[in-house]
């Protein structure tokens, strides 16, 4: 990978280094894709410099191990680094399994409610993305998606509609929310 010259290219760089290795649960792309589309996605709703890093850097700090929110404040500044902290789980436990997923996303539901336009434009974003890549997975796989995850489809279900829900009082763009409400009503036709 060549030298990057811009902030966003270094945040490329990152978050391809930071999640080298690493895979999607289900279709088994590189995990890198995931924070590649919630970027593309942050595109189309905002020119801000900031957002659109912290959207290619925010899973980076839970899903990765030494690179975390200092040193994105170190490399990216306060902006981008209070961002990406607003929407980082390792504020709350991160063992796996299902009784410590659900204590995680209400953990997230409860600061969700508090969220400043970024970050509740980045969250919104992925989660479309979340839900668009879970719809065409049943779509190609079959219910047999449900079974890979640490919460049973009744718990998704719960998650996702009260995310919405959320979002509907903290998203910036009615755009983007038009968005995530057609991504939810596609996917939850889907849930079993």
């Amino acid at each position: 990978m060549k030298e990057p010259k811009t902030r966003v290219e270094n945040a490329i760089k990152i978050a391809h280094e930071q999640h080298n290795g690493h895979s999607r649960r289900i279709n088994r792309l590189p995990e890198v894709t995931h924070p590649f589309k919630v970027y593309r996605i942050a595109k189309i709703y905002t020119t801000n410099e900031d957002i659109l890093i912290a959207a290619l850097l925010h899973d980076v700090p839970d899903d990765t191990l030494g690179y975390g929110v200092p040193e994105i404040h170190r490399d990216f500044g306060e902006k981008v680094s209070a961002i990406v902290a607003e929407l980082t789980h390792y504020q709350s436990d991160t063992a796996p399994g299902p009784a410590n997923w659900h204590r995680r996303k209400k953990d997230m539901l409860q600061r969700l409610d508090n969220f400043t336009p970024g970050p509740a434009l980045i969250y919104a974003c992925d989660k479309i993305h979340d839900m668009e890549s879970l719809a065409r997975d049943c779509h190609k796989y079959g219910t047999v998606v449900w079974g890979k995850f640490n919460a049973p489809p009744d718990q998704k279900r719960w998650y996702y509609t009260r995310v919405l829900i959320a979002l509907r009082n903290r998203c910036p763009n009615p755009e983007l929310l038009d968005r995530l409400e057609k991504a939810w009503q596609e996917l939850s036709l889907l849930i079993p």
